[in-house]
């Protein structure tokens, strides 16, 4: 074994101090390379710092007519304490066609929020989506996000589907059911490769296209088709096995999928020369950490140095140094010397270029001691009764921080998730991890095996080490917000050129009327920062020349509303026709009708009306869409959408340039301002192509899309009105009190019985919780979840039956 140069840090140190003991003159010994690996790490954590979101929902089905409850917590992804730096948090529902359904600013608190989300009774059935994160977390991959998925059941949607939305459920559900059967399997190497001549350890993981584990079994056969290995998943499609490849010989794995022939996969060819580590664990709590490699003993590399970092969540926790003189080279460190969580072990070469990559989950139970004591276990409907709720730490101190508590029918939960596996195991991993709290509901062997199989399979993607050791230091892109922000540019009205120093104004509506002023910038860009004002708000943004004049363009930064790609369309209901209502208008009323309307709404435009299937009305069935490139897509023939991007089929550009030419109500703008325009300001939308845009010269070369507003009062130069996302104010959770009037005729048919974003213990890590049930018979699970002062996560389910 090569010489040891190792530093141990306990996990639960603050950052600063353990960078602090990993450069004190107690490690003077510690490599350059590995001074300098350690120094840009510290760097990049330092200006880049991670948090993390997570949501306690009340549960996770409900009907159109419930009210969706939710708690949010926002930590320091490095320590999991509260983080303060930010008071906005945006939560998203996302529709079963991946657009945004609703959408909430939350005011966080000290780290803390809570809110909800109620449902027209028009809602279409179907999974949902909850998204949240803060405009900081942007900087970041977006697949680090909070997002959960929930269920919401609509009977009456029936009623009210359209031939079209008919259509396209039907076509999601065959489409759903063919992904349910193709099934993607991966062979992924221990490391990141596969090492000739040497033991190699090789996960595997067959999901089919919905993300659902899968069960497998085959073999690995060589090219003269003898079998070197048999191997069969243990846990939701996944497991491993061991190969020793000769050099130069290739393997196929063949695997048989629900009895069918057996599919043929190609094993990723193994390295002639490399070098790879190997993690594993022994039944005493010992975790032998090996680097193989399979280099002659004459042909080592000039500079045999390596070197392993391990982190957790961007602490360092241990250092060790290598010199590959011995094809294994190893060391063991107790897993009680490491904290709970996701370790990430990086071997860098002399060069300090990451080589190979290994994950490891370690478990030491230390989250809190969560117990609920209930006075009786079952119940009749509109009783009442109290739990004592009891929290302390792994040493049975009491524990104060911050608690959320839900009573739930039993239907509706969905136990596959919690706090405790989101922070610990879901939130650094991308993708999506499978029923995460299995991995938490036992430390059998068995459990310890399938949770490494996992770590072998499941990508790591919280940042990249090119970022990290770059000497190229890129700042943040987005802020962390203290109060609402509202930001944009002044251009001039056509090559979208900064106009600097221009004034601008934005008027509060509604029955505020506060106006606040601010200049354009050098870049043309204005701000107007911590503003405070509650729910949906009416304001305008003016800018004007020092001459008197408007003749430029505004714009208001937003948050990007692309379409979730990743969500299918899946409901329980059955649909077989569409819906009685779909098609019926309420009637109007004669005293409402404008006679001027017809030469109110008269369309003025230098071209001639298009042919009818090159005009979009924009109404009820589209205005839901989040962007007008949304409306677009799909339903012209020869426009194709990418982002903000439209090309239009049958351009005559002879250049490279081929964005057609953009009109509002007549007016030219760019391409970026046109395609974030509101959908409810939009009334119609005209795409010209061919001889029909001639009448615009080479301007139009490229096609001409004509977006007329409601009345043509949108485009006003000069001047935006639009609604402002003010936060959401949080409804307070009905609590009925049957104790003076339990023979009430109205019927309590609550399936959520209580909801409570706030419980706080005292001194002796107690909390009393009051509560009547409903008259809805059946199981209830009464859950608590939440975060210490010290960011050590819990949570605790028990049941009582309402009879």
């Amino acid at each position: 074994m090569g010489k040891r140069k190792f530093l141990i840090v306990f996990a639960l140190l603050a950052p600063i101090l353990v960078l602090f003991l990993a450069f004190s003159p107690l490690q003077e010994n510690v490599h350059p390379i590995l001074q300098n690996i350690l120094k840009k790490f510290e760097g990049y954590i330092a200006r880049l710092p991670e948090q993390k979101v997570y949501l306690h929902l009340d549960k996770s089905k409900y009907n159109a007519d419930e009210t969706l409850w939710f708690k949010a917590y926002l930590l320091n992804a490095a320590d999991h304490k509260p983080d303060s730096s930010t008071t906005n948090l945006y939560v998203e529902l996302i529709s079963p066609s991946g657009f945004i359904a609703q959408s909430k600013l939350i005011r966080m608190t000290n780290g803390f929020g809570n809110g909800d989300f109620s449902f027209l009774d028009t809602i279409p059935e179907g999974v949902y989506k909850i998204r949240a994160f803060t405009n900081w977390m942007r900087n970041f991959n977006g697949d680090f996000f909070f997002e959960k998925e929930v269920y919401i059941a609509n009977p009456a949607f029936s009623a009210y589907v359209s031939r079209e939305d008919l259509r396209t459920i039907k076509k999601e559900n065959r489409k759903n059911q063919k992904k349910e059967l193709k099934i993607d399997i991966q062979f992924l190497p221990e490391g990141g490769h596969m090492l000739a001549g040497v033991e190699n350890r090789i996960g595997f993981k067959a999901l089919n296209e919905l993300g659902h584990g899968f069960p497998v079994k085959g073999r690995i056969v060589d090219s003269k088709e003898n079998t070197i290995v048999e191997f069969e998943s243990s846990q939701l499609g996944m497991g491993s096995f061991i190969l020793t490849p000769a050099l130069n010989e290739k393997y196929t794995a063949l695997v048989n999928v629900a009895g069918d022939k057996p599919e043929i996969i190609t094993i990723p060819e193994a390295l002639p020369r490399g070098v790879a580590i190997s993690a594993q664990r022994s039944a005493k709590g010992i975790i032998s950490i090996k680097v193989l490699n399979n280099f002659p003993s004459r042909q080592l590399p000039a500079n045999n140095n390596y070197f392993l970092l391990a982190h957790s969540r961007g602490r360092i926790i241990f250092t060790h140094e290598f010199i590959l003189n011995e094809p294994v080279n190893s060391f063991e460190i107790t897993e009680s010397q490491l904290p709970s969580g996701i370790i990430h072990l990086t071997l860098f070469n002399a060069y300090s270029l990451p080589v190979s990559e290994r994950l490891l989950f370690i478990n030491n139970g230390d989250a809190l001691n969560v117990s609920m004591e209930l006075f009786g276990n079952t119940l009749s409907s509109r009783e009442k009764n109290s739990v004592k709720i009891k929290i302390s730490d792994k040493n049975n101190n009491p524990i104060s921080g911050h608690f959320s508590f839900s009573i739930a029918n039993s239907e509706d939960i969905d136990k596959s998730d919690n706090i405790v596996s989101y922070l610990l195991l879901n939130s650094d991993l991308k993708g999506t991890i499978e029923n995460p709290q299995y991995y938490f509901s036992s430390t059998s062997s068995e459990n310890k095996n399938n949770l490494d199989n996992l770590m072998l399979t499941q990508g790591w993607r919280r940042f990249s080490w090119t970022g990290v050791l770059s000497d190229v230091k890129i700042p943040a892109k987005y802020e962390n917000e203290k109060g609402i922000l509202i930001s944009g540019r002044v251009t001039k009205e056509f090559f979208n050129r900064p106009l600097r120093d221009i004034k601008v104004t934005l008027s509060i509506l509604n029955e505020f009327n506060d106006v606040f002023t601010a200049r354009s910038g050098e870049k043309g860009i204005y701000r107007f920062e911590s503003l405070d004002y509650a729910d949906t708000v009416s304001v305008s943004i003016e800018a004007v020349r020092a001459s008197g004049k408007h003749n430029l363009i505004l714009y208001v930064d937003a948050m990007p509303d692309d379409r979730d790609k990743g969500m299918q369309y899946k409901t329980n209901q059955k649909l077989t026709q569409k819906g009685e209502k779909s098609d019926r208008e309420p009637a109007s009323d004669p005293a409402d009708v404008d006679p001027y309307a017809e030469r109110n709404n008269a369309i003025s435009r230098l071209h001639d009306e298009p042919s009818p299937a090159n005009v979009i009305i924009v109404d009820e069935s589209n205005r839901s869409y989040q962007s007008i490139g949304q409306i677009i897509e799909g339903r012209v023939p020869g426009v194709m959408v990418t982002g903000n991007n439209v090309n239009i089929r049958g351009s005559r550009s002879m250049g490279t340039n081929t964005d057609p030419l953009f009109l509002v109500d007549g007016m030219p703008v760019d391409a970026e301002y046109a395609m974030g325009m509101n959908p409810y300001d939009v009334e119609r939308i005209e795409i010209l192509k061919g001889a029909e845009t001639a009448i615009y010269g080479s301007r139009g070369a490229n096609g001409v899309i004509a977006i007329y507003t409601k009345r043509g009062k949108f485009m006003k130069k000069g001047i935006l009105e639009f609604k402002m996302l003010g936060y959401a104010t949080p409804k307070e959770y009905y609590k009925p009190s049957f104790e003076y009037r339990k023979d009430d005729v109205f019927v309590d048919d609550r399936r959520t019985i209580l909801w409570q974003p706030s419980v706080k213990t005292d001194l002796k890590g107690e909390a009393m919780v009051t509560f009547y049930t409903s008259d809805t018979k059946g199981n209830f699970t009464l859950c608590i979840e939440g975060i210490s002062n010290e960011g050590i996560p819990g949570m605790a389910e028990t049941r009582i039956e309402v009879k």
